[in-house]
Formats: C-alpha cells, sequence, structure tokens
C-alpha cells in the first residue's frame, strides 16, 4: 500500500547559481560525503536535490519535524536506478508509517529536473487474486 508520494521540479540553472555563490557550504548542508560523484555539476546536484526534496514530500514534513537533506541519502544514481537511504528522524518517520520500500526515479527535460519518490508499506500480492488494479 502507497502511504507516501512526493514529487518535485528543480531548475538546474537554480542549483548552478547555488554551486557558484555557496560553494562548498551548499553541497555540504545538502548532501552527505561523497554523494556527490562530482560536487561541481549542477545536473547532477539538481537530481538529487529533487530526489530530496520529493522524499521529504513523501514523508509528509517537508522541512520540518527534525527532518533535513541530509537525513535522505541517494545511493545509484549516476547511470543506474537511485535508492534512497534514509536515517536519523527520516527513519524514524518512515518506520511509523509502516514503509519497507522506497521507489524513487529522476527525469531531465532541458533546464529542468523532475523526481518522483513513492513509499510503500508492504509488498505489492503478486498471487493470482492480484490484478494490479484499484
Amino acid at each position: 500500500m502507497i502511504v507516501g508520494l512526493g514529487v518535485d521540479v528543480v531548475a538546474v540553472e537554480r542549483v548552478a547559481r547555488a554551486l557558484s555563490h555557496h560553494g562548498t557550504r551548499f553541497v555540504e548542508r545538502c548532501f552527505a560525503p561523497g554523494e556527490l560523484s562530482r560536487p561541481d555539476e549542477a545536473g547532477e546536484a539538481a537530481a538529487l536535490f529533487a530526489l530530496k526534496e520529493a522524499a521529504l514530500k513523501a514523508l509528509g514534513t517537508g522541512w520540518s519535524s527534525g527532518v533535513a537533506f541530509r537525513h535522505v541519502r541517494v545511493v545509484g544514481a549516476g547511470g543506474g536506478r537511485p535508492s534512497l537511504e534514509l536515517g536519523g528522524p527520516a527513519a524514524q518517520l518512515a518506520a511509523a508509517l509502516g514503509v519497507v520500500r522506497c521507489h524513487a526515479t529522476t527525469s531531465r527535460a532541458g533546464p529542468l529536473v523532475v523526481a518522483v519518490v513513492v513509499l510503500d508499506s508492504e509488498a505489492w500480492s503478486t498471487g493470482p487474486a492480484s490484478t494490479g488494479r484499484a
């Protein structure tokens, strides 16, 4: 059962400006060490930023309840399907919601990156009684 859904759209140029104006301070505030393969690449940073924002929306908190970007770590985004690791307050909230699986994806269309995060509370049934339709 889906217990959370988050969508975010980020302008790559906005992230490029943050990187040029704030540099390492922006990177350290939003990303875990080693999370960005190239900290100067605005497209990658925008995709990870959008995924983190979508994850916070899926949790239903945004930046409240002590949950911050650094509590969401994006793994495997460099060429493969991204996955999310939740820590601290984000992990505690996910556990309270019964989250057992997190689905994440991004897409880039010109100057924009969109990210979608879906949180599941249980595995989908694959038996004959499941039609896949609601």
